[in-house]
């Protein structure tokens, strides 16, 4: 359904001019997109305050309609009781406003996101993505990740990505020097004007590593930090704080060739980033193996092979049961 098309319905259905098949239509295309509920999930909380505080002014604009209150301010009210239960009475308008306006804070976020064109990327495990956004800023999106964003920037203003897995960005100036801001589930705020950087969101934990230019990110209580080049920061949901340390970014951005690059890293956090980028499912039943150093390289398209090294090199079992591989 155009979205034009779509627009036209809404106001019919509105002024009460709508027929039975017109009213089918909107059933019909509300029960596809009501389905899926990836967007609401991919919200952080505060998006979705934010949404809800001005979805009902965005989608009036959107109609080019004026809000109900106001046309009941130009209007002699109408007071037609309506009894819904015993001892309850309320004015027909009052229920019919209600009604609406549930409907619309409940469903009207997806409403927006239809009508102002917003794309969501998706990637598989071991998947890796090239987006070019509108701007024409490259952004590759690593395995079991997803990006969010309008199809539609102007010439003023932010613009607004959400990320939640990684991705590396290289970000265009624009000669109006508009801000480029990545938003992450843990509603860190990464915010550049052009630059080549890394953002990692796994599991509760953000990391930013630096590549060229200059970053500033803002966490929720509003402490910034300006990464220099070669800098990484981490902020986790356990400590809530930015903490800068030097990158490794040749280790760091390894991801994005078609070697795995790990340098002096324990196994179990070796194993996670594969479970997090790839969907390899390893139990690691041997606690000491897991905090044991590993280095060495693997190919991106047969991360198993890491499996067969650290049974060669830590002198312990990998079997296959069912789903998963176990290291005992």
């Amino acid at each position: 359904m155009g979205k034009q098309y779509l627009q036209t319905l809404i106001r019919k259905l509105l002024r009460g001019k709508a027929s039975d098949e017109e009213k089918r239509q909107l059933e019909s295309w509300w029960k596809h997109f009501s389905e899926d509920d990836s967007y609401l999930r991919s919200l952080s909380e505060t998006e979705r305050q934010s949404l809800r505080n001005t979805m009902l002014s965005g989608i009036w604009q959107q109609l080019d309609e004026k809000p109900l209150e106001e046309k009941a301010a130009n209007k002699p009210k109408k007071n037609v009781p309506v009894v819904s239960k015993p001892g309850r009475v309320f004015p027909l308008p009052v229920i019919q406003w209600g009604a609406a306006a549930i409907v619309l804070l409940v469903s009207g976020w997806l409403l927006y996101l239809y009508l102002t064109g917003v794309q969501t990327i998706q990637t598989a495990y071991g998947e890796q993505q090239t987006v070019e956004l509108p701007d024409g800023s490259v952004v590759t999106l690593n395995g079991n990740s997803s990006l969010r964003f309008s199809a539609d920037w102007g010439e003023t203003g932010q613009r607004e990505v959400w990320l939640e897995g990684e991705a590396f960005f290289g970000v265009q100036h624009t000669r109006n020097h508009q801000k480029f801001v990545v938003h992450t589930p843990d509603q860190l705020a990464v915010e550049v004007l052009g630059t080549r950087f890394n953002v990692r969101n796994r599991r509760g934990s953000t990391q930013i590593v630096l590549q060229e230019g200059k970053v500033k990110v803002t966490d929720p209580a509003q402490q910034t930090y300006t990464l220099k080049p070669g800098e990484q920061v981490r902020y986790t949901q356990t400590k809530r704080q930015l903490t800068p340390v030097r990158a490794n970014l040749i280790r760091e951005l390894a991801w994005k060739t078609p070697i795995l690059l790990f340098t002096d890293q324990p196994v179990s956090e070796v194993l996670q980033e594969i479970r997090d980028s790839h969907g390899l499912q390893v139990e690691l039943r041997n606690p000491t193996v897991g905090r044991e150093l590993f280095s060495g390289s693997i190919p991106a398209d047969d991360v198993k092979q890491v499996l067969s090294k650290i049974e060669k090199i830590y002198d312990v079992t990998v079997t296959f049961n069912g789903d998963h591989y176990i290291i005992e």
